[in-house]
């Protein structure tokens, strides 16, 4: 509201400015008086760190299946850990899916993993792949849960570093 070319100084509900008692809107940042800051825009912002698990793997089984009624492969592994088991799936059926599957697994369990790259969506090749002798397994895992209780890998670790 503008009254006689001058803003409305009547408010329902107000909060009062600290510093010089003067009257603002309950969402003001700042006070129109003095500029005095009335709510901190950090206020409700939490440094939320989720609890990590730090498994020792004892052993990992790799397994490839078909992809339901396609050749695509899934390739499933399951981590047996001092605190319990960890599995971790990769689908190849869309070219993003054998990206991140090569991101985040054949790069870092192989050497030689861009001699596979170009036969991710091959179920045969994946197979010889998995019983490479040169297959990395991690000596460790950092984990967190998630809301139905199972492992989520958020590193792995390959040489105690």
């Amino acid at each position: 509201g503008v009254v006689l070319n001058a803003r409305c100084e009547y408010f329902f509900q107000f909060k009062d400015c600290s510093k010089c008692s003067v009257q603002n809107d309950i969402t003001s940042r700042h006070c129109r008086s003095c500029n005095a800051e009335l709510i901190d825009p950090n206020a409700k912002l939490t440094r939320y760190k989720p609890v990590t698990y730090n498994l020792t793997v004892i052993k990992a089984e790799y397994s490839v299946a078909p992809q339901g009624n396609t050749s695509q492969p899934i390739i499933n592994v399951k981590y047996y850990c001092e605190g319990g088991m960890v599995y971790e799936s990769h689908y190849t059926g869309s070219k993003k899916a054998q990206n991140i599957f090569y991101a985040k697994f054949l790069r870092q369990h192989l050497d030689n993993a861009s001699d596979y790259y170009m036969h991710i969506s091959n179920i045969h090749r994946m197979k010889k792949m998995l019983e490479e002798p040169s297959l990395k397994t991690p000596l460790q895992l950092v984990c967190t849960k998630n809301e139905h209780g199972f492992y989520n890998i958020i590193k792995k670790v390959f040489n105690g570093a």
